[in-house]
C-alpha cells in the first residue's frame, strides 16, 4: 500500500499508463532524424521559394534565376484568406445538448467578437497562410488571457429635460455635485455650446472693436471674426437651449420655468389661482 501510494504521488499526470522519462527520451532520440529531415527539405522548399540558384549556369549563360513559385505562392495566399477575412462570424459553436444552447450561442458571440476586435486579424491570417504555404506546418497558441479588475457599469436611461433638471438639482441639494459641475453639465448641449463660444469671442475682441471704432478703421474692423459682434449673440435657455420665449430675470424659457415653478424647484415662485 505504502509503494502504491508513492508511485501515485511521483506521477505528473493522470494516465492509466503514464510514461517514464527513460521512455521520452527514447522518443525524443527516435524523432531527431525524422524532424532533422523534415527540417532540411523545409529550407529547401523556402530556397527555392526566394529564387535562390541551385545549379551554377555555365560561363557566359544567364544568372537570372526566376522567381516562378514565389509568383504561385502569392497567388495562393490571396484565395486562401478569404474565407477567414470575408465574413465576421467565423466561429460557430454548436450546442452538446438542449442545456448548452444559451452557453455556446454566449461564447460564439464572445469568441467572434474577440476575434474581430482584440487582435490584428489580418496580420494575423495573413502570417498564418504564408507559414502554412511557405512551410507546409503551422503552430497556433490558442487560450485565454485572464485579467482581474473592478468595473463600473452605468445603465443608460432616458430623461426629458424636466427629469434630468430633478436630477442634477436633486445631486447638488444632496451634495454629490457642485453647482460648477451641475451648470456645465445642463450646459452641454450643442447650441447651448455654441452660445457661450460666442460669447467667449466677444469679450476677447470687445477691446479692439471699441478701439477700431474710434479709430473709424472700419476695414480692419470687418477683419475681425463675425462672431466677435455682439448682435450675433442669441440669448438661450441655460438649461435646454431653447432660444424661444426667453426670460431675462431667470435665464430660462418659459417652458422650462413653468415646468420648474409647477414642480417648486424656484425658490419664491408659486403658481398664482383667483
Amino acid at each position: 500500500m505504502e509503494n502504491k501510494t508513492l508511485d501515485e504521488e511521483s506521477k505528473l499526470t493522470k494516465w492509466v499508463n503514464e510514461p517514464s522519462v527513460t521512455d521520452l527520451e527514447a522518443d525524443l532520440l527516435a524523432a531527431r532524424p525524422i524532424h532533422q529531415t523534415h527540417v532540411t527539405n523545409t529550407q529547401k522548399w523556402l530556397s527555392k521559394l526566394a529564387g535562390e540558384l541551385h545549379v551554377q549556369p555555365p560561363k557566359g549563360r544567364s544568372q537570372v534565376q526566376p522567381k516562378l513559385i514565389r509568383k504561385q505562392a502569392e497567388w495562393r495566399y490571396a484565395s486562401l484568406e478569404e474565407p477567414f477575412l470575408s465574413t465576421n462570424d467565423l466561429f460557430d459553436i454548436d450546442p452538446v445538448t438542449e442545456e448548452d444552447y444559451d452557453a455556446a450561442e454566449e461564447n460564439q458571440i464572445l469568441i467572434n467578437y474577440q476575434f474581430n476586435t482584440k487582435i490584428d486579424k489580418v496580420s494575423f491570417i495573413n502570417e498564418y497562410v504564408r507559414t502554412a504555404v511557405d512551410e507546409g506546418t503551422v503552430f497556433v497558441q490558442v487560450g485565454w488571457k485572464y485579467e482581474k479588475g473592478e468595473r463600473t457599469v452605468f445603465e443608460e436611461i432616458e430623461l426629458s429635460p424636466t427629469q434630468a433638471q430633478m436630477f442634477v438639482y436633486s445631486e447638488v441639494s444632496k451634495g454629490n455635485m457642485s453647482q460648477e459641475d451641475a451648470i456645465a453639465l445642463m450646459q452641454s448641449g450643442e447650441p447651448i455650446k455654441r452660445t457661450v463660444k460666442r460669447s467667449k469671442t466677444v469679450a476677447k475682441y470687445a477691446e479692439k472693436r471699441k478701439a477700431l471704432k474710434e479709430a473709424g478703421d472700419y476695414e480692419a474692423l470687418q477683419k475681425l471674426p463675425r462672431n466677435a459682434n455682439p448682435i450675433r449673440q442669441h440669448n438661450r435657455c441655460k438649461l435646454t437651449g431653447r432660444p424661444r420665449g426667453y426670460m431675462r430675470t431667470f435665464g430660462i424659457s418659459r417652458v422650462t420655468f413653468r415646468e420648474m415653478a409647477n414642480q417648486g424647484l424656484i425658490p419664491g415662485v408659486t403658481k398664482a389661482s383667483w
